[in-house]
């Protein structure tokens, strides 16, 4: 495509552009690329810095552990302990003298704990499964050893170490006695996992301090003649008086078959040769070295790989535990184990892209790899913020330059003046502030040149008001858009109480209560601006919270307007610098709940002026009004059955019908009362028949006394008669 079909407009801004952001371009790339190569030689430096640091703190390690395996062997007391050990050890059977009933015995106990002891833990750690009896040793000595400190001991499994002397008394045990606890001190003092005493005849492990399975045993021809504890134990057997041997992490059986290495330097005692001192040195002590001054978060490690690719130690726990029996593969680790040092970027051997410094480490026999490494991501992340910020400048310089552009082409083009009428109308309309008139409304930007551009230069300078007006009024959009989005009705005032904003939930809320809210809220909708409120609603908010007072607190009150209730909330706006801009004031529409709380309160009232037949109507609510309504009339109900029922049967008593007992079930007070209601009238009844059967017994008694009654008179009268009779007599014979 030719340039030339473009116009002048576009080629300044293909010019400009061109101008612009090439250069710009260039260096972002330039600067991106020395960027780049100056964080990865500034890893690389500090990636070998730090190889160097861990590979001479383990080399210092392993050099202080030499030390004082030497310093201990050099000791009068290890020397006879080696001397005295191996000669008690080897006479335990003339000294226990067990019989065939001990010794079946022994046997016994031995197996049980190398069977349900020992193989169970192996299982519960490793997950394989042996018969482990064949590894009991076979020779009497080394049985009656185990039987007394490790079968017999009755110290936990993993605490054997706590015995200090046999229950059976023996020269051994009396050795033993005497050195345990100064051999047990030294290792707890040094962080080792165990100390091994060995016979240089027999092989035999005369003495340990944890008294693993591995004591007792013969290192030559025992279980565990194949270990690495045996080979080191070869080693110093050959070896000279000072020296020390190490041999690498490999599976221990005695140790359940966890990663075990271990350090070895003869005994000698007037130039005799009467043991081999060896520590088990602890695997977390490398990865300790190597995990010092590493942030767990700052996306390096560190790392230890044999000559069978296999991580032996690792500055994270975690990752050394998931790891340590994966065959590895990284180019710096094949560089490493071919002998070389240096760093490079490229995969780990987990497929993620770093920074890798490697070294041979070779200590004393020992033939590892030291890798140190940290992700390309935290290397060059600074560099993606860099070129993420080059991107934006660049992509910001275009918008700016096109911008640029069009308004220097549009000047350029500018080449055509106007008339003087249309400068006149311009003048006229820009003196009159009739910014609306169509003179000023030019979108030929060919037009605008000379006194036009001057004279819309006021236009201009107004219109950039406007631009910042909008860019404020974008900024408080977003707060709007907010409120907006919320459940809460909310009102913002201006510092003289006229609504300047209220969001859709009041809106929504005025729609629904407009009747009740007329004569506090104007009809017209809030989006106009500074909407003036009337005297009422302006006392209101005033009454919530005076605005215009510096520092006050925020208020609330509650009004009724109509049928309608209502909850403010109130508080002040202010600037960053405490100036008042206004108030925020937050309704809540109550209307519902004080009608509930009358309605409740009604039934409530007239119960308590003994009318039950209220009830709270539920079909129009929902929610918790619905489910508290119903409570109440559930309430209501059972009141009023239980007083009814009661009123009857006390009514029926009354007058007189003891036969309408109260027959529904209550619970609680309830059943209290029909419980004793109906007790009464069966005690009224039991009275009632008591009375009716004395008052048969007192009719019967009163009609037997009526006949005597009678039968007296009778004779009474008879004997009045005889009387009469003979008085009549007497006063014949007197006279």
């Amino acid at each position: 495509m030719k340039i030339s079909k473009f116009g002048l407009k576009e080629k300044i801004i293909f010019a400009m552009l061109s101008a612009g952001l090439l250069p710009l371009i260039g260096y972002g790339v330039i600067s991106s690329y020395l960027t780049s190569k100056a964080m990865q030689e500034s890893a690389y430096a500090q990636m070998s810095s730090l190889r160097d640091v861990k590979q001479e703190q383990i080399q210092d390690y392993i050099e202080d552990v030499g030390k004082q395996l030497v310093t201990l062997a050099e000791n009068t007391m290890t020397q006879n302990a080696a001397q005295a050990m191996s000669d008690s050890f080897f006479s335990l059977p003339e000294q226990i003298r067990p019989d065939a009933a001990e010794l079946a015995e022994l046997e016994r106990g031995l197996a049980g704990y190398y069977q349900t002891g020992f193989g169970q833990k192996l299982k519960e750690i490793s997950g394989q499964s042996m018969d482990t009896t064949t590894l009991i040793p076979r020779g009497e000595a080394a049985r009656l050893a185990q039987h007394l400190y490790i079968s017999a001991n009755p110290h936990l499994q993993g605490e054997k170490d706590g015995l200090d002397r046999a229950e059976q008394d023996s020269l051994y045990s009396q050795q033993h006695a005497v050195y345990h606890p100064v051999f047990r001190s030294l290792l707890k003092r040094y962080g080792f996992y165990d100390l091994f005493l060995a016979d240089p005849k027999s092989g035999h492990i005369v003495y340990s301090v944890f008294k693993e399975l591995d004591f007792a045993t013969s290192l030559i021809d025992g279980p565990y003649k194949n270990s690495n504890l045996a080979s080191v134990y070869r080693k110093a057997m050959n070896g000279k008086a000072g020296e020390i041997y190490l041999e690498d992490y490999a599976p221990y059986l005695p140790s359940y078959n966890l990663p075990a290495w271990f350090i070895s330097t003869p005994v000698f005692k007037e130039q005799e040769l009467v043991g081999v001192l060896m520590f088990q040195l602890p695997v977390e002590r490398i990865s300790e070295i190597l995990a010092k001054s590493i942030s767990k978060d700052s996306e390096t490690s560190a790392y230890l790989v044999d000559r069978q690719n296999r991580i032996v130690s690792h500055s994270s726990d975690e990752v050394f535990q998931a790891d340590k029996h994966m065959a590895l593969q990284s180019a710096a680790l094949e560089q490493g184990l071919a002998g070389q040092s240096g760093e490079l970027l490229a995969e780990n051997y987990q497929g993620i892209e770093g920074i890798s410094s490697f070294a041979p480490v070779a200590v004393n026999g020992l033939d590892w790899v030291l890798i140190v490494e940290v992700s390309s991501q935290k290397v060059f992340a600074s560099l993606k913020d860099l070129q993420y910020t080059g991107a934006a400048l660049a992509l910001f310089g275009a918008l700016f330059i096109v911008a640029l552009a069009y308004l220097l082409g549009r000047d350029v083009l500018s080449n055509l003046g106007a008339d003087p009428s249309r400068l006149s109308s311009v003048s006229d309309a820009i003196a009159n502030e009739r910014w609306e008139d169509e003179a000023l409304q030019i979108q030929d930007t060919g037009k605008r040149k000379g006194v036009l551009s001057a004279m819309l230069a006021m236009k201009e300078n107004i219109q950039g008001r406007i631009l910042e007006e909008r860019r404020v009024a974008n900024e408080s959009a977003r707060v709007l858009q907010a409120l907006d989005s919320v459940k809460s009705c909310v009102m913002v005032t201006d510092s003289d109480y006229n609504v300047i904003y209220s969001n859709k939930a009041f809106n929504k809320l005025r729609d629904s209560r407009g009747a009740d809210l007329h004569s506090l809220i104007p009809d017209r909708p809030f989006e106009e601006k500074h909407i003036p409120v009337s005297g009422e609603l302006r006392n209101i908010l005033h009454s919530v919270c005076d605005i215009n007072e510096p520092g006050v607190s925020p208020g609330r009150t509650e009004i009724q307007t109509g049928e309608s209730h209502f909850g403010i909330i109130g508080g002040q706006v202010v600037d960053s610098e405490g100036n008042v801009l206004g108030g925020v004031f937050e309704w809540t529409d109550r209307t519902e709940n004080v009608h509930i709380e009358q309605e409740i309160q009604s039934i409530v009232d007239s119960a308590r002026e003994g009318d039950l037949s209220g009830r709270v109507e539920v079909d129009d609510k929902n929610g918790f009004f619905k489910v508290l309504g119903t409570s109440i009339n559930q309430l209501v109900d059972v009141n009023e059955k239980s007083i009814n029922e009661t009123i009857a049967s006390l009514s029926a008593l009354a007058a007189g019908d003891l036969s309408r007992p109260m027959t529904t079930s209550y619970t609680g007070s309830f059943g209290e009362l029909a419980s004793y209601v109906n007790s009464t009238i069966s005690t009224l009844s039991k009275v009632v028949g008591e009375i009716g059967e004395t008052s048969s017994k007192v009719l019967s008694a009163s009609n037997n006394l009526l006949e005597e009654n009678t039968r007296l008179s009778d004779r009474t009268e008879l004997q009045a008669s005889n009387l009469e009779e003979t008085a009549s007599s007497m006063e014949e014979i007197t006279s």
